[in-house]
């Protein structure tokens, strides 16, 4: 049945609207309903607070009696909170890892919970309702009761030993003693009843981190979008091809060290590098047109189009799925819907990413391998990631883990770290595994080629805060489930070539329907084990063969002195359609084709060269692999990592301080080609033009906190965005900065009479630059202030850490409880130092380097280690945002590892006893 309307906004929620009138159903906000006014509530905020702010701490020294635990369990916490858990069997492993996460987070679980379940509005009311709906189409919860359900009899042991010893810790306690959030929700949505952990509830996030990263779907949406507006030469400008020849891939490293072009094509169904391929893989079948242009498109021997080009959709009565008030009614409604979900568990941008890379120790000053990781994500209070160790008091095959690092709370296991013979870092790999998928749909049927195939349907009841649930029907097609209908806004953007090109039923309309890898049962949650215990590179690739979702660049070191790299992953091999625009899902040559195999991902074992570095950029160069994608990152930060990195190689041994010297590295990678051009221009006696030309001069070209050229010169890039380019594309497609407008900018610099840089008011590019330089001076005063002297670039881009579900209250007596900053920070979009900003919406820091490692497999105890914020989730404990400050000045800390370095940091002692 059909869900009931939404209640109408409050005024709150009201004030909240984007100046587009837009509704936003929350993205980042949760909206707590004022039922009783706003004075009244604040007040009692601030009075809970008061009082309460203290219950939820922890105990973390002295002796706490647990039930089921099998034996005596020590958790050793260090001056930072963290801790280290040391059992004698892997089930009380588990069990106090799960009492430890709940003990300092349990509210961020909880939340997330309620997140991955799409239930937020059973804490939030209404405001929430259509991100539920959301969520539930999408059916994260369903995909993680089904991959619990096949889980081996260890691994599922694992996680009810975790769920156990959670439940242990909830155990009577009450809302407010677990933690201060439940106060304050408890104004607004009555008693809060905390239900027991499952399993499930762990494997589901694993679920919100694959949408996180996963890849490139809003880039297909925006093609789609762009490419109805636009010609094929504007296209191939705004999405330029990763440039080969001048940036490094993973493998093959700079572009000096790639092994030349075979002289021969490879036999038919043999890649260049080994491995099978076919044509489909063949980026010049696949992506390119007759012309070599990415939006070219050819005509089927029906007149139809091809992949990649534009669709007709029919007309005809709108039967079969239909939308309920739930789901978005244009792909530019899908597209804000798509990225405001990213805005709970942190923001997605194709700029987000994360570095990371690994050292033979032949060239280190240890004479053993180091390896250094920091992968970018959103900010959040408290941070996503949570240090600890985990040891069995003997290493034994039924009880194999001795491993450190960053775990994810609510999830068994360490995400990222080492054990005592391995360490492991991750960057994004960025296959292109989710499809938007165009079905046909005639009365309640989806159309394959000639067949028909019923569109499944089910109920989703969706329980809101004080009111009555509301019903749902979800549909999904053998592709997935169907996000959007399909109105006239989408024919247009897909402009259609003739009423009836691709029909062949009167009655035919168009749904969209998302095709996600994630979206189907995968192993992810065994593979955390298996990496946790594998002590060599054939363990470490068995363990990565399991890690389906999401993809993963694996770098990898171990104490035998070997390093490597191995890309893991479900990723479809592909027909005829190539993923870079949506796919017509009623012709079965353009769906996935299986997948590939794991054998033919590529993989590394000590390299010539001594190192790898990964960044986001490419594996590979075309042909020498299967084809897993074409939207990467472009390649600045790969550069400079890869510059620094052979820098510090010519200059003698490497060591850990030159690790962290690139990894806080604030170099903008625009600067070189920008500045010179900005410099070139004449003035005419303007004096802000000539003064912005002073300031530019004497500038290192670093994004430095305390730069007042840094300020200005990225008040400059987000102007000629929005002078230059914004008012050439469709109003839904924003030019956000980061490496691919870089790459953008660089490219039409030396097209100096591009249309691109014409308008109305100025011709040519060096017109549109003395514009920006002029606009940019007046608008870097209007926010800084007007002296230069006190510009600063921290300023402009200060970070607000913020509480995931309370921090956007919109009232500020909430948000000072839990939010902390602002802060001033270095780097930027494409930096090393990566705290990313959106240039469409304005210089704050919305994504950063999460954490930060630095291991050393010669010695673990001389690794080091820093976390955004701190171990503890509960406001005003000392461990609450106490790493914050290091973290910002890329200061790291002693990441104690060895027995007798854990207790020489101890602090806290808490023994679980049976």
């Amino acid at each position: 049945m059909a869900a009931a309307e939404p209640d109408a906004p409050s005024a709150l929620e009201s004030a909240m609207r984007p100046p587009s009138g837009t509704y936003l159903h929350l993205s980042r906000r949760i909206v707590l309903r004022v039922v009783a006014g706003l004075v009244v509530l604040v007040l009692l905020a601030v009075l809970l607070g008061i009082v309460v702010v203290r219950r939820s701490f922890p105990t973390t020294d002295g002796e706490i009696s647990l039930p089921g635990l099998d034996a005596q369990v020590t958790v050793t916490r260090d001056g930072s909170g963290i801790p280290m858990i040391e059992a004698s069997t892997a089930h009380d492993l588990f069990l106090a890892q799960g009492f430890v996460h709940a003990q300092d987070r349990f509210w961020e679980m909880d939340f997330r919970r309620k997140v991955t379940a799409g239930r937020l509005s059973e804490y939030f009311g209404p405001s929430q309702y259509s991100t539920d709906a959301f969520i539930r189409t999408l059916g994260w919860r369903k995909v993680a009761e089904e991959e619990v359900a096949q889980l081996d009899e260890t691994t599922l042991g694992y996680y009810e030993a975790y769920a156990e010893g959670v439940n242990a810790y909830l155990k009577d306690r009450s809302p407010t003693e677990v933690s201060l959030e439940y106060g304050i929700l408890g104004l607004q949505a009555g008693p809060i009843e905390i239900e027991e952990w499952t399993p499930a509830d762990s494997v589901a996030w694993l679920k919100a981190m694959a949408w996180d990263l996963r890849s490139n779907l809003e880039d297909e949406i925006d093609r789609a979008i762009t490419s109805a507006a636009l010609t094929e030469e504007q296209m191939a400008d705004i999405y330029p091809d990763y440039p080969y020849d001048e940036r490094p891939t993973i493998i093959d490293g700079p572009p000096g060290d790639a092994p030349p072009a075979p002289a021969d094509d490879p036999p038919e169904g043999q890649s260049a590098t080994g491995g099978t391929t076919d044509s489909s893989d063949d980026p010049a079948a696949t992506s390119e047109g007759n012309d070599g242009d990415p939006a070219t498109t050819s005509a089927g021997d029906d007149g139809s189009p091809q992949a990649g080009g534009s669709l007709t959709p029919g007309s005809g009565p709108a039967t079969g799925p239909v939308s309920d008030g739930t789901l978005p009614e244009s792909l530019g409604e899908l597209d804000a819907r798509l990225r405001e979900i990213p805005g709970l568990l942190g923001m997605n941008s194709r700029d987000i990413g994360s570095n990371s890379w690994v050292v033979s120790g032949a060239l280190t000053d240890t004479g053993a391998p180091l390896l250094a990781n920091d992968p970018h994500l959103s900010p959040a209070m408290p941070s996503v990631w949570y240090q600890v160790g985990l040891r069995c008091s003997q290493v034994t095959p039924a009880c194999p883990f001795d491993v450190s690092g960053f775990s994810f709370s609510g999830l068994p296991g360490v995400v990222i770290g080492h054990n005592q013979s391995i360490a492991w870092g991750m960057t994004n790999l960025g296959p292109d595994v989710t499809d938007l998928v165009v079905e046909k749909i005639d009365d309640a049927d989806a159309i394959y080629d000639d067949e028909r195939e019923r569109v499944v349907t089910r109920q989703e009841t969706i329980r809101i805060a004080k009111e009555e649930p509301r019903t749902m029907t979800v549909w999904e097609t053998k592709h997935g489930p169907i996000v959007s209908s399909l109105d006239d806004t989408y024919r247009t953007v897909l402009d259609s070539t003739s009423p009836t090109a691709n029909s062949g039923l009167a009655g035919a309309r168009y749904q969209l329907a998302l095709e996600w890898t994630a979206l189907t049962p995968g192993r992810t949650a065994s593979a955390i084990f298996a990496l946790n215990r594998a002590t060599n590179w054939e363990e470490f690739r068995a363990a990565a063969e399991l890690f389906d979702v999401p993809s993963q660049n694996l770098v990898y070191a171990d104490v035998e002195g070997n390093i490597g790299y191995q890309a893991p992953g479900k990723i479809p091999r592909r027909g005829t359609a190539d993923g870079m625009l949506p796919r017509q899902g009623w012709d079965s040559g353009q769906d996935w084709q299986g997948w590939i195999d794991f054998d033919e991902l590529p993989s590394a074992l000590n390299p010539e060269r001594g190192w790898i570095v990964t960044a986001n950029n490419p594996v590979t160069r075309p042909g020498e692999s299967e084809r897993l994608g074409d939207d990467y990152d472009d390649g600045d930060r790969a550069t400079r990592i890869t510059d620094l990195l052979t820098e510090a190689i010519a200059a003698g041994p490497v060591s850990a301080d030159d690790f962290a010297a690139i990894q806080g590295d604030d170099l903008n990678p625009l600067a070189d080609t920008l500045v010179p051009r900005l410099l070139a221009l004449d003035a005419n006696g303007d004096p802000d033009i000539e003064a912005a030309q002073e300031m530019l001069r004497t500038w290192d070209g670093r994004d430095a906190a305390d730069s007042a050229a840094a300020a200005y010169f990225n008040v400059v890039v987000s102007t000629i965005l929005a002078e230059v380019f914004a008012p050439k594309l469709p109003p839904e497609v924003r030019p956000s900065g980061g490496s691919r407008w870089y790459l953008v900018i660089d490219d039409l610099l030396t097209e100096p009479q591009s249309p691109w840089w014409t308008d109305a008011e100025v011709t040519g590019r060096d017109e549109a630059l003395t514009r920006a330089l002029r606009s940019s001076w007046t608008r870097t005063a209007d926010l800084l202030g007007p002296e230069p002297v006190t510009w600063r670039w921290g300023t402009l881009h200060e970070l607000t850490i913020r509480n995931a579900s309370l921090g956007e209250s919109g009232i500020t007596a909430v948000e000072k409880l839990f939010n902390r900053g602002p802060f001033e920070v270095s780097g930027g979009s494409g930096v090393v130092n990566a705290t990313g900003w959106d240039a469409a919406v304005g210089f704050e820091t919305d994504w950063v380097p999460s954490m930060r490692q630095i291991i050393d497999v010669g010695d673990f105890d001389r690794s080091r280690w820093i976390n955004l914020t701190g171990a503890s989730g509960h406001a005003f404990n000392p461990n609450y945002a106490d790493q914050t400050e290091d973290w910002a000045a890329n200061r790291t800390r002693p990441w104690a590892y060895s027995p007798q370095a854990v207790a020489a940091a101890a602090e806290d002692t808490l023994v679980l006893t049976p």
